[in-house]
């Protein structure tokens, strides 16, 4: 296959729901994160089980979409619609069958050779036909030679798995069976999972046809796939499908780079339709698929086949970045469904049959009592809404809850999506803004603990500025939430962070007093559930660092808590940061330029303009010199970063020479507000 066309497309789409219907157990039994709900499988088959009802819908009759998916049959490379446009009505398919040469011209069709043109890009509703009917009397080829681009198959049809009866194309039959004729749960024989499309069309004469019916099939498809949309993870997969379907309607062609291209064009689609991304989710899976075949111009089946790879290999470094899946020993369940849809892909492009295997290390638990719901999943279509809108929307429904997705279907229309406790105020956000529709409330239940290997039931997370710092905190194993500069952590972001901790039991270290508050906020919130949520106040990132240095995971839950908040208050904090404009102290008088030393939030000396090495070094110094007169036997320095490169080491050595007795332990962590931060204990 050359090029992905419509055939490929509906193939593509049916394969998906026959792979997530096998595959749906598995997934609901790994799916942890955000909410350990079970649903995840579910989810995705219902959103895309929509997506591709409402494609075959439009196969069987054009009108039925709001799109043109016809003119030029691109399904067998024969007319199967007239050329009169089906948003007036009036189209009728021709009664011809590429599979028995009989021929019939359709009572609603032109003239050979008339043609109609709609002009319209496919996502906004409408496409480009083209006449290109056989006139009337010229015969059909017959099953027995086809024109290159037409489907012939036998009972292994690849898109019905049936043959085709008389008078009836085979795809157009595959097009038209009912939903439990598809899917393997309807009792029959099961389908392959997989299943390949039309042979290489190469440049026949329905090439540009077929080019402008994909991207309206692909429309269509995402069209279905938003509005069918359940959970977190259908909404992001509609937002996949809807990437690819922007890309296409742009008129490039569907091969080995269009693909690329159209799922780098997804990966931003679906980031941008999640208010915070994590990593190690469907996102980070798809992120690194895009990055695998940015810019490559490769065949249409090796991009595809990279694509699979690359998917099967990111959802399995999943547990190593997100604490949740590890603690419980699987795989992302999102993830797990958007490598099932790349594989099915892949599967139909090269004509692969098998479905591949991937571990999802998920054990089987006995039945428990369902708990009871702590908050809701709100999800409502939102017409009427302008996109500069958007923004404040997120972040309202951010201040109620988590997993807010507000994600556009292309056509005016949004999924909205959030869990919250209070599902009047969530649904009053859409009604300021536009139209809520199909509005669908359900509960969420408490979240399951899930707890190591040695069954502890509670887990460390901190809240910090500066990337170097919480990439610190990430290798000792504690799940962070890096602030940018500047910023202050939302009710969403925190719950979030709560979420990505395993056990019922959270430790929260914050790294500032503002993010100590923040902290506190969101320990309360309803959608925090029945976690035992305790913020430790912590008013320097060297303070976090005092306290996780005690943490002990063997110690019973309050002790160690405990232990932790005495080793961040008994650490005594200083720092140097820069004057950026005249200002009285109580030492005296600071300039623009000035280093100022301060302890415990008191300025105690100004260091003379420039922040020099050297300057910054005695300034340190003389703050460390202050500290360390009640004693002291652990000094640490976090550089920021304005912090020159040789400043810790010159300390280091000042240190050595003035207090031999003092260990020194240096990080460079890339805070923006302080020079240098020091901690002694």
């Amino acid at each position: 296959m050359r090029v992905l066309d419509v055939a490929a497309v509906a193939a593509w789409s049916a394969a998906c729901v026959r792979s997530l219907d096998v595959l749906r157990p598995a997934i609901n039994g790994i799916n942890v994160y955000p909410v350990a709900d079970s649903d995840t499988g579910s989810n995705l088959l219902h959103t895309l089980t929509g997506a591709r009802d409402a494609l075959t819908a439009a196969l069987r009759d054009p009108s039925a979409g709001g799109d043109a998916v016809g003119g030029s049959s691109p399904l067998t490379g024969d007319a199967g619609v007239d050329a009169v446009s089906p948003l007036a009505g009036d189209a009728a398919p021709i009664a011809v069958s590429p599979l028995t040469g009989d021929a019939a011209q359709s009572a609603g069709s032109p003239p050979a050779g008339d043609t109609a043109a709609g002009g319209v890009s496919p996502l906004a509703g409408e496409a480009a036909l083209r006449d290109v009917s056989p006139p009337p009397g010229d015969a059909v080829p017959s099953s027995g030679s086809p024109p290159p681009g037409d489907v012939v198959g036998d009972g292994g049809s690849p898109l019905a798995g049936d043959v085709a009866g008389d008078g009836v194309s085979q795809v157009g039959a595959a097009a038209a069976l009912p939903r439990d004729e598809q899917s393997p749960s309807s009792g029959d024989a099961p389908a392959p999972p997989f299943s390949a499309s039309s042979p290489p069309s190469g440049n026949t004469p329905a090439t540009e046809a077929a080019l402008v019916d994909v991207a309206a099939a692909l429309a269509i498809l995402a069209r279905g796939a938003v509005a069918a949309a359940r959970g977190n993870s259908g909404v992001i997969i509609s937002q996949v499908v809807r990437g690819i379907a922007e890309w296409a309607a742009t008129g490039g062609e569907l091969d080995g780079a269009g693909l690329a291209a159209a799922l780098g064009h997804a990966d931003k689609v679906a980031t941008g339709a999640v208010s915070r991304p994590v990593a190690g989710t469907m996102l980070t899976v798809l992120h690194s698929v895009a990055g695998a075949v940015r810019g490559d111009t490769r065949p249409l089946a090796d991009v595809a086949e990279t694509v699979a790879a690359t998917a099967a290999a990111a959802l399995e470094e999943t547990p190593k970045q997100l604490p949740a899946l590890a603690k419980a020993g699987v795989v992302d369940a999102g993830g797990r469904g958007l490598v099932a849809v790349l594989d099915a892909l892949a599967g139909v492009v090269t004509g692969k049959n098998t479905a591949p295997e991937h571990e999802l290390e998920v054990a089987v638990s006995a039945p428990v009592a369902e708990p009871a719901p702590y908050a809701w999943e709100v999800m409502y279509l939102l017409d009427g809404v302008h996109e500069a809108q958007l923004p404040a929307l997120r972040k309202e429904l951010s201040g109620f809850g988590d997993s807010v997705t507000v994600a556009g279907d292309g056509s005016g229309s949004h999924a909205v999506h959030v869990h919250c406790a209070d599902i009047g105020a969530a649904i009053e956000a859409g009604l300021d803004l536009g139209r809520p529709r199909r509005i669908r409330v359900e509960p969420l239940l408490t979240p399951t603990p899930i707890e190591p290997g040695g069954g502890l039931d509670r887990s460390v997370v901190a809240v910090v500025r500066g990337g170097g710092l919480a990439e610190l905190l990430r290798a000792e194993g504690v799940a962070v939430l890096a602030v940018p500069d500047g910023e202050t952590p939302g009710v969403e972001d925190m719950i979030g962070l709560f979420n990505e901790a395993a056990g019922r039991h959270v430790t929260v270290l914050p790294g500032s007093i503002d993010l100590t508050a923040a902290a506190d906020t969101a320990a309360g919130h309803a959608m925090a559930g029945d976690r035992d949520v305790v913020v430790i106040p912590c008013a320097s990132p060297v303070q976090v660092l005092a306290a996780l240095a005690v943490h002990d995971g063997d110690r019973r839950a309050n002790d160690d808590v405990v232990a932790m908040a005495e080793a961040a208050a008994a650490t005594r904090r200083g720092e140097l940061r820069i004057a950026d404009e005249e200002s009285l102290t109580w030492v005296g008088r600071a300039q623009s330029g000035d280093v100022i030393g301060l302890v415990d939030d008191e300025v105690v000396l100004i260091e003379p303009a420039p922040a020099s090495e050297t300057n910054l070094v005695a300034a340190a110094m003389g703050v460390l010199n202050r500290m360390l007169t009640l004693g002291g036997e652990l000094v640490t320095v976090l550089g920021g970063a304005d912090a020159p490169p040789g400043v810790a080491a010159e300390l280091a050595e000042q240190l050595r020479l003035e207090h031999p007795e003092v260990e020194l332990t240096s990080y460079a962590s890339g805070q923006a507000d302080a020079v240098l931060l020091m901690g002694v204990e």
